[in-house]
């Protein structure tokens, strides 16, 4: 059985809750290598548009 927080959030495409938070943790992470926004826009390209517009309607709410 799949753990719920890894299937895509209802009315999202492709972003799950850990994949969400994750994401962030990466980006947290990654700070004070580059500016955290081109990472988190660097990863959002690599994860493709699905997750991207996820994450946009995501932090719109």
């Amino acid at each position: 059985m799949t753990n719920q927080n890894e299937q895509p959030i209802p009315g999202r495409k492709a972003m799950s809750k850990d994949g969400f938070w994750n994401l962030i943790s990466e980006v947290k992470a990654a700070q004070g290598q580059e500016d955290y926004i081109d990472i988190l826009i660097t990863r959002l390209k690599e994860l493709g548009p699905d997750h991207a517009q996820d994450f946009y309607d995501i932090v719109q709410v």
